[in-house]
């Protein structure tokens, strides 16, 4: 299975279980909030080549203390559909 395709139709990508937007080079802090009960910083992460690979940004709940991803949400921009 090839990192830029689906895992079985699903809404999944392959990178989605390695959270290779982690690595990407722009990340940003968008705000600090509670989610589930737990005080979070909410990441922006966009991808550097959105066009050939995949998501254009990824959003993520992450646990101030404990630093697991909470809820990541991927999101395609306009252009990808």
């Amino acid at each position: 299975m090839k990192p830029g395709h689906s895992v079985r139709r699903s809404d999944f990508w392959i990178a989605d279980f390695g959270l290779e937007f982690l690595f990407w080079p722009e990340q940003k802090i968008l705000k600090k909030e509670f989610h589930n009960n737990c005080a979070c910083v909410v990441l922006e992460s966009t991808n550097p080549s959105s066009r050939t690979n995949g998501y254009a940004r990824v959003v993520s709940w992450i646990d101030e203390e404990v630093e697991p991803l909470s809820r990541p949400k991927p999101t395609m921009d306009q252009t990808n559909g």
